[in-house]
């Protein structure tokens, strides 16, 4: 395996569970929501074109991977406690080290349930979905033989700015060489083919390679 990706979905659907559910007896169950997790893995084999492009060539998902857990969550606690409860539950997923990932679903999900529960919906549940991408990597680019570093007039001149979404509840853009979110208000990088990167990621990226990581755009080179 040469990386992996996380990618995490919070929703309400309609409950499909039957099962009595047991409410905390300090609290009123009128407070109360399901939350409904469920983790899967999405296994992805890929190869590296002869145009350094990235193309998957099988996809599997691991059904014996996948764990559904459902928890019975009372939104007017205090968010130190649902927090808390919340990184418990996820404590149950492989989730590994991505800490990052665990404390931002917590506040999401805590965000969420309250917003579900306002509304009064009492046949709907929160459901967070949890994919994990597993990428192995079957043939390597050709561009990894020998990598030509763009030049350092070219990467200091990187128009920056600080990240801004319209609409900060659905638009998630993420760093294609970290692997990782790009929050707001966080300083990036845009190239003159319109990918957005963590400023220091593509940076660090463009002294090995002049080459974009997403759609292969060249960059000036060095003049010898």
């Amino acid at each position: 395996m040469e990386y992996c990706r996380w990618r995490a979905v919070i929703e309400a659907r309609q409950s499909t569970h039957t099962e009595p559910v047991v409410y905390d007896q300090y609290s009123s169950a009128k407070m109360h929501i399901l939350v409904e997790f469920h983790c899967e893995t999405l296994k992805n084999w890929v190869n590296y074109g002869d145009d350094g492009q990235l193309q998957i060539v099988r996809r599997e998902l691991d059904r014996e991977a996948a764990i559904t857990r459902l928890t019975c969550f009372d939104y007017a606690a205090d968010d130190d406690d649902l927090k808390q409860l919340v990184l418990e539950e996820l404590q149950n997923f492989d989730l590994r080290d991505v800490m990052k990932l665990k404390e931002k679903l917590a506040d999401k999900v805590i965000y969420q349930a309250r917003k579900l529960g306002s509304t009064g919906l009492e046949r709907f549940s929160l459901v967070v979905d949890i994919t994990r991408f597993l990428y192995y990597i079957v043939r390597e680019s050709v561009y990894s033989v020998k990598m030509v570093p763009a030049s350092t007039e070219a990467i200091l001149l990187l128009p920056k700015k600080e990240m801004n979404y319209k609409n900060r509840g659905d638009e998630v853009e993420s760093c294609t060489v970290c692997l990782e979110d790009i929050p707001t208000g966080v300083e990036v990088s845009t190239l003159p083919c319109l990918h957005i990167f963590h400023s220091n990621c593509i940076s660090e990226w463009l002294k090995r390679s002049h080459y974009c990581p997403i759609c292969r755009f060249e960059m000036p080179v060095a003049m010898n």
